[in-house]
């Protein structure tokens, strides 16, 4: 089976044998939006600048994280993941960034530098430095690299952080991290809160894999379950949810909009698969919502998953197509 994409978007066949005799097949598109600071979202066609003009072949890598490659397994539902920097109006010591897409809804506590510093009654955060604009990045996020007797001992859940400390002394005069769940503040040096964020997550770091390894040590086995987000890119808070058409996005304290709001669109696209004789034609699903708010352009990619029996000789074609009533 081949894919004939007879859209203006870029987009791959991914293919495979589920068991003898069975094949499985998903298509991947994605589409680009440019968003203005009132939430009105135009596509950016071929031939503009920022188009899209294929598929991520490649990790891509800034300071505000890590965009993996696009590979042929789906996720648990749709991430949303976001670059951006929290900006006030004027220096302040603290701020909310609130982030809601669809089912998603959370806050991020966002702080001026402190550091611990030594009280009557033990350590104690400095009071906050003003700010007016500070990267959403894992590296303002607690983590970080701790001393210790056998030198550093990175943090598995966020390696890039701050505030991450394993004895008392090594705390004093150094920093925490900016960026919070409100709902969970450090407030001794020794907490150990799991790091917050809407930038990429990394496979690899331990928020992801404890959602989908499990180690029985009794019995000595390893278990691992992929579909319960193995294969997810955004922050475990923001992944495992469906997001749909037509949910709302609201995004306050950036630099990008004090309040941005817009409405996801529909899906532009749509599959139509042909196994002999017979049609299907199936509307895709959204995968991935990446807002990049430090140049205003919204990426949405979608996947559509189809079995089918393998017979030999039988005709076999996937289309992607304009939805019926759609753009191009």
């Amino acid at each position: 089976m081949k894919l004939a994409n007879e859209t203006l978007h870029p987009a791959a066949l991914y293919r495979g044998e589920l068991r003898p005799g069975l094949m499985h097949a998903a298509v991947l598109t994605r589409v680009r939006y440019r968003c203005d600071r009132h939430g009105k979202l135009a596509p950016v066609l071929v031939g503009e600048p920022d188009a899209l003009t294929e598929l991520r072949s490649k990790s891509v890598e800034d300071d505000y994280g890590v965009l993996e490659a696009d590979i042929p397994f789906p996720r648990a539902a749709t991430d949303v993941i976001i670059f951006a920097d929290a900006a006030a109006p004027r220096p302040t010591q603290s701020m909310t960034v609130g982030v809601r897409v669809g089912p998603y809804q959370q806050s991020l506590l966002v702080t001026g530098d402190r550091t611990w510093q030594r009280g009557p009654r033990g350590l104690v955060p400095s009071a906050p430095q003003p700010f007016e604009r500070m990267p959403l990045t894992y590296s303002r996020a607690y983590g970080g690299k701790a001393r210790s007797s056998h030198g550093e001992l990175a943090n598995p859940s966020n390696p890039l952080g701050k505030g991450y400390y394993l004895d008392e002394a090594s705390a004093v005069d150094n920093p925490l991290p900016n960026i919070e769940d409100p709902r969970h503040p450090i407030k001794r040096w020794e907490d150990r809160p799991d790091p917050f964020g809407v930038a990429p997550y990394p496979p690899e770091w331990f928020l992801r894999q404890r959602h989908v390894v499990e180690l029985h040590g009794e019995q000595g086995k390893l278990e691992i379950h992929p579909e319960r987000g193995m294969f997810d890119r955004a922050h475990p808070s923001l992944s495992g949810q469906l997001v749909r058409a037509g949910d709302p996005v609201e995004i306050t304290g950036t630099a990008f909009a004090p309040r941005l709001a817009l409405t996801l669109p529909a899906c532009p696209v749509e599959m139509v698969l042909r196994i002999g004789d017979r049609v299907h034609v199936r509307g895709l699903e959204l995968e991935e919502v990446l807002l990049d708010l430090r140049v205003g352009l919204v990426d949405l990619s979608y996947r559509k998953l189809c079995s089918y029996d393998f017979v030999a000789h039988q005709p076999r074609s996937m289309i992607l197509r304009a939805r019926t009533g759609g753009s191009p």
